[in-house]
C-alpha cells in the first residue's frame, strides 16, 4: 500500500539513526512494537526470574476505545505528557522503567525529590510538540500519550512504537479508575492499583455521606479562577470537584478564561479557590464580595500535584474541599493522617511535617 510522504519521511530518519549507531536495528521494528536482541532477551530473562513485572494481558483498551495489543515486556517506558500521567506510572510501580519524558522542572519537586532517578532523563517532549529523535534513540517499549495530542501520538507510532491513551485533561474519575486498572494491568502491577482504588472508595464514601447530609439550602456557592480573579477556571473536571464537595458550582462547567469583575459580583460566591488569595483580598473592587469579606478565599493544595486536578492524589483533594466547605460536617477526616498514609503507601515516602505544611502555602 502507498504510504504518505511523511511516514516515509519518517522511516528514513529512522534508517538514518541506525545507520549512525545511534539505535540498533534490534531495538526498534518499522510499523511494529519494540523487539529485544537475543542478547537483551538472555539478560533480562535472568534478571526478570525474581520479579512479577514480566507478564501481563495481552490486550488494554485505552481512552480513545483502541484496544492496545501489549507487547511481551514493558521494562523501558516513554511518557510525552505532563501531570497527571508521570505520577500515575510512579504510584503504580513503575518509575524505575521510565526512560524518557518531559522535563518536569520546577513543576513537581517533591516528585523528583521522591524518585530523584527521573531527573536527568531524556525530554520526550509534550503533547504535539513530541522529540521524536529523543524518543527514538531511549528505545522504550512502550509509550503513555494524552488525550489531546493526536499530532504528537501519531508521531510516535510512525515510528513504531506502540502506544497508550491516556485520558489526561479530559479524565473523569470513572476514567481515571478504569485508566489506574488498565496501568496496573500493562505494568503488572494489578495489586497496587486495587490498593489504589480501596484508598480512594474509604476516602470518597467519607466525602460523598457528608456531602449528602448538607441540605440544599445550607449548600455554599464556589467560585474557581486562575492567579487573576477574572480568569476562571471552572473546567468540568473543577465542577464535580465542587459538587462531589458538597458546594454549589458559580459558573457553568467549562467556564474558562476572561470573567468580569461585575460578573463574578453578581455570582458574589461564598468561597474562592484561587492561584493568588492575597492579591483579591487586598482588591479594592472586590470588598463587598461575600468571600472576601469572610477571608474565605484559599489555594488550592499541591502535593506531587495539584489537589484540584486529576491525578491519583485527588480523593485526598475532594476531602479538603469538603472540610474546607463545612468544617463540622467532615471532622472525621483527618487530611494530614490520609496524606501521610498515601505517601507511605503509594511512594513509599515518609512525609515530613513541612513538606505536608508547604502543600497550602
Amino acid at each position: 500500500m502507498e504510504r504518505t510522504p511523511e511516514k516515509i519521511t519518517r522511516r528514513r530518519f529512522i534508517e538514518l539513526l541506525i545507520a549512525a549507531g545511534a539505535i540498533t536495528t534490534g531495538a526498534i521494528t518499522l510499523g511494529g512494537c519494540a523487539q529485544k536482541s537475543s542478547n537483551d532477551e538472555q539478560s533480562q530473562s535472568s534478571s526478570n526470574a525474581d520479579t512479577k513485572n514480566t507478564k501481563r494481558a495481552s490486550t488494554a483498551t485505552d481512552f480513545k476505545g483502541r484496544e492496545i495489543t501489549v507487547p511481551e515486556q514493558i521494562e523501558r517506558i516513554g511518557i510525552t505528557c505532563m501531570g497527571g500521567a508521570i505520577q500515575e506510572v510512579c504510584v503504580l510501580g513503575g518509575a524505575d522503567r521510565v526512560v524518557v519524558m518531559p522535563s518536569m522542572g520546577k513543576s513537581s519537586p517533591l516528585l523528583l525529590k521522591m524518585f530523584p532517578q527521573l531527573e536527568d532523563l531524556p525530554d520526550a517532549g509534550t503533547f504535539d510538540e513530541v522529540n521524536v529523535e529523543t524518543l527514538a534513540a531511549a528505545k522504550p517499549d512502550f509509550v503513555f500519550v494524552s488525550s489531546t495530542s493526536d499530532k504528537g501520538n501519531q508521531q510516535v507510532e510512525d515510528i513504531g512504537i506502540s502506544t497508550y491513551t491516556l485520558s489526561t485533561a479530559k479524565a473523569s474519575v470513572e476514567s481515571l479508575r478504569t485508566e489506574f486498572e488498565n496501568i496496573g494491568t500493562l505494568l503488572n502491577t494489578s495489586d497496587t492499583a486495587q490498593n489504589l482504588l480501596a484508598f480512594w472508595d474509604d476516602i470518597m464514601s467519607r466525602v460523598d455521606a457528608g456531602a449528602a447530609s448538607i441540605s440544599e439550602s445550607n449548600r455554599l456557592s464556589v467560585y474557581r479562577c486562575g492567579a487573576a480573579i477574572t480568569k476562571a477556571s471552572h473546567t468540568p473536571w473543577a465542577g464535580n470537584w465542587i459538587r462531589t464537595a458538597g458546594g454549589v458550582s458559580v459558573a457553568e462547567d467549562g467556564t474558562t478564561g476572561d470573567v468580569s469583575v461585575e460578573t463574578i459580583a453578581g455570582w458574589n460566591p461564598d468561597i474562592i479557590i484561587a492561584g493568588n488569595p492575597a492579591e483579591i483580598l487586598a482588591d479594592d473592587r472586590l470588598q463587598d464580595l461575600q468571600a472576601v469579606k469572610n477571608k474565605r478565599v484559599y489555594r488550592g493544595p499541591k502535593g506531587s500535584m495539584g489537589w484540584d486536578a486529576p491525578s491519583p492524589e485527588v480523593p485526598l483533594g475532594f476531602a479538603w474541599l469538603a472540610q474546607t466547605l463545612y468544617p463540622d460536617q467532615f471532622k472525621d477526616i483527618d487530611i494530614e493522617k490520609e496524606t501521610k498514609a498515601f505517601y507511605r503507601e503509594f511512594y513509599n515516602y515518609e512525609l515530613s511535617e513541612e513538606e505536608y505544611r508547604s502543600f497550602f502555602e
